[in-house]
């Protein structure tokens, strides 16, 4: 019980510290990949550039620029902050 609230709450910090212009760009980009690929895998997440806001799709460990911020999929689908 204490691991599933652990995990809750690390979700939740994760979630509060991306900004939602960025959230928003990360779903944009997911949402297009989804309608113009349905048939490859779903990405590890998306990289959101502040500087230039665009996203790319993540399928491994990220390594990011300083301008990057990684969104994890699973933010990016969750139904609760849509």
């Amino acid at each position: 019980m204490s691991y599933t609230t652990s995990k809750r709450s690390e979700r939740q910090k994760q979630i509060t510290n991306i900004d939602s212009l960025v959230l928003k760009i990360a779903r944009q980009v997911y949402r297009l990949y989804q309608e113009s690929y349905p048939e490859l895998p779903t990405p590890y997440g998306i990289a959101v550039n502040r500087g230039t806001m665009t996203g790319k799709l993540i399928y491994s460990h990220p390594i990011l620029l300083p301008t990057e911020i990684f969104v994890p999929i699973e933010i990016i689908e969750s139904s609760e902050y849509h």
